[in-house]
């Protein structure tokens, strides 16, 4: 049997301030963390399940990591000056809830374990259990006896469990040389001191085969680009085979339920990842995935069940892939049909095809039905790609209405649309799609602000008060208000706005509060959605806006806060004094046996 891929896909193509993935207690569901958010993100449905968002002034110093034994969530925060050990259950969204305790002892990093707590890693090169952490005397050295901590960094952490049984490797680099240590637990205790692996040859990427507690090591050898073997009850080392000297291998590990070595490697001239799966029966590699840009962090790749999640310099995807039956005729193309060039030149011919009816002016939506819907979906993701050239609206809208689109898509489709200035499909999106993620109404409703004038605008053209945009931009922003939001992922998308359309937002939400909002045929509002809005846009840049020049603007939200307020109470009292006057008529029992009670005025 061999490996294929069935699908793929973009979690995210923001990794700027990303800092790596961890796997969750459910087994199609990983932990994204970036700088300031922590994601759940469920790969069977493509979506975000929750997150959480930490104030503007700390930040995650490590990926968060999940303890498996306590069924909560661990990180390491730095607010301003100071450093803290976070704890927090799943329905802890909010940071002040969350169990904190300030850190004397530096944290250089926290290991995952699947099944129970995780591992510690201190500045003194030392390990301990998250429980054990405040008690110096159970931390394991990491250094073997008699070696001179200076100049030493240690880095690459992997935990391999086999029952109560727990294996810890690592790499230790000292003087340009890299050595592969093990260190064995049975039931959080240890035993005995680190053992090197490899004869201390030098080695870059190690993992453990998959079966018992004894099962052989497989690394890389940065020196002549080979695959070593080698078990730890022996000091003899077996090369199993010589990869391309242009691979920088940057993780290892197998497939699921299979003897198959994944090999997560930078193709350097040609600077792009590659995905290739070693077969530990036949010693043979294939090239299973060429992607777009190098790989990147100390552990790009997390393995799910028939999913490998990636992490790229350029995005966040998944690979899905699947056991396929080898034979001769797949091994002899598979060199050819895994860059993908082959998909993209269907592709591409694909969309000029629709292009070409369009311009006809011919209606596409039946020609989608000739096209097969990953094909179709796959060139909805070229659209949105940065490099990629405008299309015409009518193709994109009959690809919004033909497909079932996950939610990421449509955030990327909104941001080519804005990109492109394509005001047909942003509209499109906004009176059509039913329901729109978070970070797309946002990428909306910032191109659909950008036609109200700002304040400094407003007094050139001396226009008295606030600035009155035109009646159908005004329409499309209050749609888009109108709409259904989680507070936790709208808070996140309003933190990318620029402060200039922060202010232009805010001024809007608070025409809406005034007073003389009625006069001005505006459309009207759900309970409590320009509310909403105002809270999570406060939320995300409340602290920049009271240290700026307009903070004047949250004195007059009070203001128009506080009327509405008042006028709801008086329209309560109101309501209770015509129930108590005004006459109710009960009329007689129909043929049915339900009564109704009408108020008539």
């Amino acid at each position: 049997m061999a490996t294929a891929i069935a699908d793929s896909w973009v979690v995210s193509s923001d990794v700027n301030t990303f800092l790596g993935v961890t796997k969750h207690k459910f087994d199609d569901s990983v932990i994204l963390t970036d700088l300031r958010t922590a994601t759940v993100y469920k790969v069977s449905d493509q979506h975000n399940t929750f997150s959480f968002t930490l104030k503007s002034d700390a930040k995650f110093r490590f990926p968060v990591v999940f303890d498996w034994e306590e069924e909560k969530f661990v990180a390491i925060v730095d607010q301003l000056d100071k450093t803290r050990l976070c704890i927090w259950e799943e329905s802890c969204t909010d940071y002040k809830d969350w169990k904190k305790k300030h850190l004397l002892t530096p944290v250089s990093a926290i290991v995952e374990v699947n099944g129970s707590e995780p591992l510690m890693v201190k500045a003194d090169k030392t390990i301990c259990w998250l429980s054990q952490f405040e008690d110096p005397s159970l931390a394991v050295p990491l250094l073997p006896e008699g070696v001179n901590e200076k100049h030493i960094e240690l880095r690459k952490f992997s935990v391999y469990k086999h029952g109560a049984r727990t294996d810890l490797t690592y790499h230790m680099d000292t003087e340009g040389m890299s050595a592969a240590y093990l260190i064995q637990y049975n039931s959080k205790q240890a035993m005995g001191q680190p053992v090197a692996l490899f004869a201390q040859t030098n080695v870059d990427v190690i993992c453990r085969c998959p079966g018992t507690t004894e099962s052989p090591y497989i690394a890389v050898s940065p020196d002549d680009h080979s695959l070593l073997l080698s078990r730890t009850a022996k000091e003899d080392v077996e090369t199993l085979y010589t990869l391309d000297s242009g691979l920088s291998v940057r993780h290892l590990n197998f497939l699921q339920d299979s003897d198959q070595l994944l090999i997560t490697a930078n193709d350097l001239p040609k600077n792009h990842g590659k995905l290739l799966v070693y077969s530990l029966k036949y010693r043979t590699v294939r090239e299973l995935k060429e992607l777009d840009s190098n790989f990147c962090g100390e552990a790009p790749v997390i393995q799910l069940p028939n999913h490998i999640l990636a992490l790229t310099e350029s995005s966040v995807s998944v690979q899905a892939y699947r056991f396929v039956r080898l034979t001769l005729r797949s091994m002899m193309t598979s060199s050819s049909t895994s860059s993908g060039k082959p998909e993209e030149k269907e592709i591409a011919s694909c969309m000029e095809h629709l292009e070409s009816v369009a311009k006809e002016g011919k209606c596409t939506g039946k020609t989608l039905v000739e096209y097969d819907k990953k094909k179709l979906l796959h060139a909805l993701q070229a659209y949105s790609r940065v490099d990629c050239q405008r299309w015409t609206s009518c193709v994109i809208e009959s690809l919004l209405e033909y497909l079932t689109i996950p939610s990421h898509v449509l955030t990327l489709v909104a941001e080519a649309a804005v990109r492109h200035a394509d005001t047909h499909v942003a509209e499109y999106m906004v009176y059509k799609i039913g329901e729109l993620p978070e970070s797309a109404v946002v990428v909306l409703l910032d191109y659909f602000l950008k036609g109200i004038p700002a304040e400094e605008d407003a007094m050139e053209t001396d226009v008295v008060g606030d600035p009155i945009p035109d009646v159908k931009i005004a329409s499309t922003i209050d749609t888009l208000l109108n709409r259904e939001i989680t507070d936790v992922y709208a808070s996140e998308a309003l933190r990318k706005l620029e402060f200039n359309q922060v202010l232009v937002l805010l001024r809007y939400l608070i025409s809406l509060l005034s007073s003389d909002a009625e006069g001005q045929n505006r459309r009207p509002f759900d309970d409590g959605h320009i509310g909403r809005w105002c809270s999570v846009l406060l939320d995300a840049h409340y602290l920049q806006i009271i240290l700026s020049d307009h903070a004047h603007l949250l004195v007059q939200l009070h203001e128009n806060a506080r009327q509405q307020v008042e006028l709801s109470s008086s329209l309560m009292k109101l309501k209770a004094n015509l129930f108590s006057k005004l006459p109710v008529k009960k009329p007689s029992q129909g043929p049915y046996c339900i009564e109704a009670v009408t108020l008539h005025y």
